[in-house]
């Protein structure tokens, strides 16, 4: 097994909201040994999203997971599944980028930093 660089993670989307971490590692571990599952949260709602990712320990194992299930019914839902395009970012890294990204509050908008509405327009000019 040696450092760990084979093992691959797998992108799992449309798996239903009922889904656990259980639930999958149970429907994955079939195809071989599963390191990690991982459902991400909604950060605002605290609600799971409709994708996990899977991480397998050997790349043979999810290839054979991949092709087996993609676009296949995992728990009454047809989930595709694909090759993550990295590892997983971490609860810390995702809140840091949430906490830093702006989003304009309504004084903002007050100050001229807003869209106006169209309908606002109209009622002035009759």
């Amino acid at each position: 097994r040696g450092d760990g660089e084979d093992r691959v993670s797998l992108l799992v989307r449309n798996i239903s909201d009922r889904a656990t971490i259980e639930d999958l590692r149970h429907v994955f571990e079939r195809y071989g040994p599963v390191k990690d599952v991982y459902i991400p949260t909604d950060y605002h709602t605290r609600r799971p999203k409709p994708f996990a990712f899977v991480e397998f320990v050997n790349w043979d194992d999810a290839r054979d997971a991949k092709e087996s299930l993609d676009h296949r019914e995992v728990m009454g839902r047809q989930v595709a599944v694909l090759y993550a395009q990295k590892g997983r970012t971490s609860a810390d890294v995702m809140k840091a980028r949430d906490g830093g990204a702006y989003v304009p509050s309504g004084d903002d908008r007050r100050r001229g930093g807003g869209r106006r509405s169209r309908s606002r327009s109209r009622s002035r000019g009759g």
